[in-house]
């Protein structure tokens, strides 16, 4: 693919241009650079999110020629499975598989019809979800490395100017979790390759734009909160992205992809929290252990 923003290209066209680099390949190489190379099959968090992202941003229409609900869900085979097992589930999965389709229990479905109530029902998430464009293609070259990027934002602005905006589904929507999450899965550093993306192909500036979240529970109330990434979150993100393209173009240089990230030794100290453990239980071992009670091993442990 040349570099440029594309419309309605598929979802499935879009993962199968690996070598392009993007978010989650990214948080793949960080743990260690031959984690990248591992083939990742969807798993069925995924195959949620998908759905409810095509119900949430998309139209209904294009949702029910993408999934279906059947009547009926044969097991899955597994290495101690059956033939007839293996045959009735190969025969259903092709038959769904001829048309495109992708199965969703009723359960899931019901799930996502709520989740989208709660969403519309949010004053800021639904301001942001009646303007922009959904699921739009970005494919630009890294200038540094040399190394072709692609994201896909779930909505981007129109023009080059506004809110590029993130639909995630979550088990704590709370602003200490959601932080967390911002780390732990990449989102401020996927928030950043959005913006660097979106600015070089439509010729925008940074303070033009808004990189934001919605975050929405997977359980009942189904809590909806709205956030945005702060200019210095998505500095940091900005450096996470850089420095990661950095190993890749490397390990695509050498055509070596190590297992680990460090090659020498390194040490571990006592970290500070087990210092503070000391502190503050140091008092109510030494009781115990001048009355005889020798569960207070137990009770360290």
């Amino acid at each position: 693919m040349e570099q440029g923003v594309y419309h309605n290209i598929p979802s499935k066209d879009y993962h199968s241009w690996t070598n392009i680099v993007s978010n989650s390949y990214l948080g793949r190489l960080g743990k260690v650079p031959a984690n990248a190379l591992i083939p990742q099959e969807e798993t069925e968090a995924m195959k949620f999110g998908r759905a409810f992202h095509c119900y949430v941003l998309e139209d209904i229409r294009i949702f029910w020629e993408s999934f279906v609900i059947p009547e009926t869900f044969p097991t899955k085979p597994n290495s101690r499975s059956t033939q007839k097992t293996i045959d009735t589930y190969n025969s259903w999965k092709s038959e769904l598989d001829k048309y495109g389709l992708q199965p969703i229990t009723q359960t899931d479905f019901d799930m996502i019809k709520a989740m989208n109530a709660s969403v519309h029902y949010h004053p800021s998430a639904s301001k942001f979800l009646a303007e922009g464009i959904s699921e739009t293609t970005l494919i630009w070259k890294d200038a540094e490395t040399g190394l072709m990027c692609k994201a896909r934002p779930d909505r981007i602005p129109h023009g080059n100017k506004g809110v590029i905006l993130d639909l995630k589904s979550t088990n704590n929507a709370a602003k200490n979790a959601f932080q967390s999450d911002c780390v732990k899965y990449g989102y401020a550093r996927e928030g950043a390759i959005y913006l660097e993306g979106f600015s070089i192909l439509m010729n925008a500036v940074y303070k033009d734009l808004i990189f934001a979240c919605i975050a929405v529970e997977k359980e009942p109330p189904y809590r909806v909160e709205v956030y945005t990434i702060e200019p210095d979150f998505l500095e940091w993100g900005y450096g996470e992205f850089h420095r990661l393209l950095q190993i890749e173009k490397v390990c695509r240089e050498q055509k070596f992809y190590p297992n680990y990230n460090n090659a020498g030794v390194e040490s571990l100290f006592k970290p500070a929290y087990l210092h503070t453990w000391e502190f503050e239980n140091i008092e109510e071992t030494q009781k115990d252990f001048k009355r005889g009670d020798r569960q207070w091993l137990n009770k360290r442990n």
